[in-house]
């Protein structure tokens, strides 16, 4: 009987420590794993030729906000042309922000592109630009070619 209870004793004793084990390995690889950076994109839905706006981006991690970002930078694409333009964000007021004033009109993706912690995020937006003269062409028709109401004239 004395040994029947000792084997049941160390058999216990085994398993408790065994699954003590198990629930420190699984802590130890979930902190390997970071949770990840989130970048919440503000971009106006219209823009007008000539008149600044300003692009925002809010960093967090596991609901934290960012401060401390590597890089931040917003990439500008005339959807039309593929022209682009990277720009450098400064870090204000919990956000990273910068301002841009377009010379064109036409659909633009704006791209964050947010290198921060080991991790690289980009959310995109596109924005409607109105106003001016849109120099996006049709192939084969000049810019002279116009009505009286200034639509191009051609084939289209």
């Amino acid at each position: 009987m004395k040994h029947t209870y000792s084997f049941i004793l160390l058999l216990t004793a085994i398993v408790v420590l065994s699954a003590c084990g198990n629930n420190i390995a699984v802590k130890e690889t979930e902190q390997l794993v970071p949770e990840p950076v989130l970048a919440d994109l503000a971009v106006p839905v219209k823009a007008e030729v000539g008149h600044e706006i300003e692009f925002s981006v809010r960093v967090s991690q596991d609901d934290e906000i960012v401060t401390d970002a590597d890089e931040v930078k917003f990439e500008v694409l005339n959807e039309t042309s593929g022209e682009k333009t990277m720009i450098a964000a400064e870090f204000k007021a919990g956000e990273y922000s910068t301002t841009f004033t377009f010379e064109r009109g036409g659909s633009y993706s704006i791209t964050s592109h947010v290198t921060a912690r080991d991790m690289h995020t980009m959310p995109s937006k596109v924005i409607e630009v109105v106003g001016g003269e849109d120099k996006t062409i049709s192939p084969g028709v000049s810019c002279s070619e116009k009505d009286e109401f200034g639509n191009i004239k051609g084939k289209i």
